[in-house]
């Protein structure tokens, strides 16, 4: 019983990095867009002016 609680222990401790990492990725993702985005309305802001 003891070894069966430490193998879920080490599969949950596994697939909660993997979560983390694809999460870390996925807000590089988002971070990448937003900015895109921004200089997008900025460049057509600086259109406007000028």
């Amino acid at each position: 019983m003891d070894k069966f609680h430490n193998l879920l222990l080490n599969a949950l401790l596994r697939f909660i990095s993997q979560f983390v990492k694809v999460l870390r990725n996925l807000w590089l993702l988002v971070f990448v867009i937003l900015v895109c985005f921004l200089l997008e309305i900025f460049s057509e802001q600086v259109q406007e002016n000028s």
